[in-house]
């Protein structure tokens, strides 16, 4: 990987992206505490939707965001994008087998890299050999995404692809087609204020400001980054490469984002819960000696990586730390962040200006 590979880079507003990403936050029961959307928005979505409809993306997804999330390579980048009953309509006319691999992974470099595509097509075929070979394979330590991927190698294409649209349709009426003003309004106010930034910053400059805390190092092969502003998904990443395009899913900044006066700012508030626990504070100590991947701090804190990458979302969300694209991925401490704790709690805290008293004269 070099610095100097030229990109090119395209902030989206497609309905679809928030759309697919809205599915891959529920089925990640996991990490539900951890994102800002908060528990009221998933009690809600129990009430509401129809049991049948929950029961059929948990099937799917069981439990991985991973699965639903690959739909995201298919949002037209070079048109116009669709509405979401549009988007559904073309995954509609979609290959089932060509859905099927998608689904798995293929395409996805990070899931070729252990898998060989080749394996990929002959495992959704219905090859046991090749099913074996890709559940050892494919990220064997994740049990959420072994799951789904022998539930999803365990279907024929056609019967998958129809059950995955029946869910697309029932989660746009259900859930997505009352929310979607209100999630879309703060989306396009951050992807304004990013197109405003590109007309005097680089695009790697960009990426990082949306990103607060990964830094992006171009990669070979990847010659366009899509931008993609969520609501939902805050304070998480998601990142999906496909071709010569990556995807990188970003929080929605808190300035787009109405907020009551009295409530402390969004950045602050992370900050504070990120500090706030005992384990992610001996993680920020043991990151004030080094650079470390996931796999080492696991291994060092004795903890799965699941959870280890819980808590490092936390704390990148907060601005704490920050993580460097690669493989592995690196994870170093943010001093300058760390400096600004005090201040912004002084500010929050700060009294109001006192209004002058009237002159007893006057």
């Amino acid at each position: 990987m070099t610095s100097d590979i030229p990109i090119t880079l395209q902030i989206a507003t497609a309905p679809a992206y928030e759309f697919i990403l809205s599915l891959c936050v529920w089925s990640d029961v996991d990490e539900h505490a951890s994102l800002d959307i908060g528990p009221e928005w998933f009690a809600a979505i129990r009430a509401y939707a129809p049991r049948e409809l929950l029961d059929a993306i948990a099937q799917i997804a069981q439990g991985s965001d991973m699965v639903l999330a690959h739909l995201l390579t298919i949002v037209p980048a070079d048109s116009e994008p669709p509405d979401v009953p549009a988007f559904i309509d073309l995954l509609e006319q979609y290959d089932p087998a060509e859905m099927h691999l998608r689904l798995v992974g293929g395409g996805i470099r990070y899931c070729e890299d252990a898998t060989p595509i080749d394996v990929m097509r002959a495992a959704v075929a219905g090859d046991p050999t090749a099913r074996r070979e890709f559940l050892r394979t494919s990220d064997p330590e994740d049990a959420r995404w072994q799951a789904a991927l022998r539930h999803l190698l365990s279907l024929h294409s056609r019967a998958l692809h129809a059950d995955l649209i029946e869910i697309l349709r029932g989660w746009y009426d259900a859930v997505f087609h009352g929310q979607e003003a209100d999630l879309m309004e703060p989306i396009i106010c951050d992807a304004t204020n990013r197109r405003k930034q590109m007309e005097h910053d680089s695009p790697l400059v960009v990426i990082r400001a949306a990103a607060n805390g990964y830094e992006y190092v171009p990669e070979e092969g990847i010659r366009r980054v899509i931008l993609v502003p969520s609501v939902v998904t805050r304070p998480q990443l998601h990142l999906f490469d496909h071709g010569d395009t990556k995807w990188i899913c970003v929080p929605v900044a808190d300035e787009c984002l109405a907020t009551d006066p009295l409530m402390p700012p969004p950045r602050l508030a992370r900050m504070l819960k990120a500090l706030g626990d005992e384990r992610r504070l001996r993680i920020l100590r043991l990151l004030a000696t080094g650079s470390f991947s996931l796999g080492q701090l696991a291994a060092q804190f004795g903890l799965g990586k699941t959870l280890m990458h819980h808590h490092l979302t936390i704390l990148r969300g907060a601005g704490l730390i920050l993580v460097r694209n690669g493989n592995p991925m690196v994870y170093t401490l943010r001093y300058d962040t760390l400096a600004q704790v005090g201040s912004l709690l002084d500010a929050f805290l700060a009294p109001p200006p006192r209004k002058d008293l009237p002159d007893a004269s006057s």
